[in-house]
Parts: C-alpha cells; sequence; structure tokens
C-alpha cells in the first residue's frame, strides 16, 4: 500500500500521538484503590479492626461487616474472582461467595446498608 503524503503526514501525527499516550501511562502510577490491601486499609480504618484479624478465622460482628464490605467492593468494583478474594482472607471460594451473597441480601433488604456502602464505594472511586 503506498501512502500519499497527506496520508503519511498524518500516520506520523498520530504515531507521536500514542507515543506520548505510552509515555504518560509508563509515568503515571495507577490508582491504589485497584489493590485490595488499599481497600482493606480503609476497612480497617472504617470499622476499627485489624487487618491481620480479617485474616484471622475469627467472626466478630464488625470482622464480618468488614469482610463483607471488602469483598464485595472487591467483587463488584475490582472484578476480582472469588479464589483472589479467598486466597487474601485465608478462606475458600465458597466462603467468599457466601460472604457476597449475604452481603447482597442485605443491601437489598437494609437501605442504610446500601447507603453506607455507597458511600464506602464513593470513598475509595
Amino acid at each position: 500500500m503506498i501512502l500519499t503524503t497527506s496520508q503519511y503526514n498524518k500516520f506520523q501525527i498520530l504515531q507521536k500521538e500514542i507515543e506520548t499516550l505510552f509515555d504518560d501511562i509508563k509515568n503515571n502510577k495507577p490508582s491504589d484503590v485497584n489493590t485490595l490491601d488499599s481497600v482493606t486499609d480503609y476497612s480497617c480504618e472504617l470499622f476499627g479492626v485489624k487487618k491481620k484479624d480479617l485474616k484471622s478465622p475469627s467472626r466478630t460482628a464488625e470482622l464480618k461487616k468488614a469482610r463483607g464490605y471488602i469483598c464485595y467492593f472487591c467483587k463488584k468494583e475490582l472484578n476480582m474472582t472469588y479464589r483472589q478474594i479467598g486466597t487474601y482472607f485465608n478462606r475458600t471460594h465458597a466462603s467468599i461467595i457466601n460472604v457476597i451473597n449475604v452481603f447482597e441480601k442485605d443491601l437489598l433488604y437494609l437501605p442504610e446498608k446500601s447507603s453506607n456502602y455507597e458511600n464506602f464505594k464513593f470513598e475509595l472511586l
């Protein structure tokens, strides 16, 4: 295929724009909201729990609440797999599915939880 001078000039301009775009991407760090650790850190502050306790087998109300918010957010907003989330919390993927299902039911029937989750999501995104 033979390009005209005009087409070639447009191609060069486009190529420079693409190089600039890739340089911008390379030089910018990704947002830390994309990490499970940052979501967990925020949840620990919000719910007053310790990170190591979230990964423990303990099932206190505050830990269950914090895990629910984290698991649901990571599944719905970060598109993580159940296995990825489960590995982080030292739980099976089936346990994570259950946590998320319970959380979803609560969102449907408890308007205050739905509102709280929207605030939680807003702070992280």
